[in-house]
C-alpha cells in the first residue's frame, strides 16, 4: 500500500503538535525524576512500604511503557503509517505515564 502524504499545512500542524507533546513529556519527566531522586536519597533502610511500592512501580512502568511502545512501532511499520502518526503512537505510552506521574507526585 503506498504511503499517503499529508497536506503541507496539516503536516506542519502535526509536527508542531508532536513537538509540544514531546516538550510536555520532557517537562513532566524532569519533575518525576527530581521527585523520585529526592525520595531515594531520603529513604532509609529498611524501606517503608510506601517507598518500596513507589520504587517497584518505577521499574514496572518503564518496562510496560517500553513494551507498549514496541507494539505500537511494530504495528505502525506493518501498516506503513505516516511518520508523524507512528512517532506519536510510539511516544504515547511514555508521555501518558510521565504526565500522570507528575500530577500524582505533585500531590504528595
Amino acid at each position: 500500500m503506498p504511503r499517503r502524504k499529508a497536506p503541507k499545512a496539516l503536516a506542519v500542524t502535526q509536527w508542531t503538535s508532536l513537538g509540544w507533546q514531546t516538550a510536555e513529556m520532557m517537562l513532566a519527566s524532569a519533575h518525576v525524576i527530581r521527585h523520585r531522586l529526592n525520595r531515594m536519597a531520603m529513604a532509609q533502610f529498611p524501606l517503608s512500604p510506601r517507598d518500596s511500592a513507589e520504587f517497584l512501580r518505577m521499574g514496572q512502568e518503564k518496562a510496560e511503557a517500553a513494551a507498549e511502545s514496541l507494539v505500537a512501532l511494530s504495528t505502525g511499520i506493518l501498516h506503513n503509517e505516516h511518520p508523524q502518526t507512528l512517532t506519536r503512537k510510539v511516544m504515547k505510552p511514555f508521555r501518558t505515564r510521565a504526565v500522570a506521574n507528575a500530577k500524582r507526585l505533585k500531590k504528595l
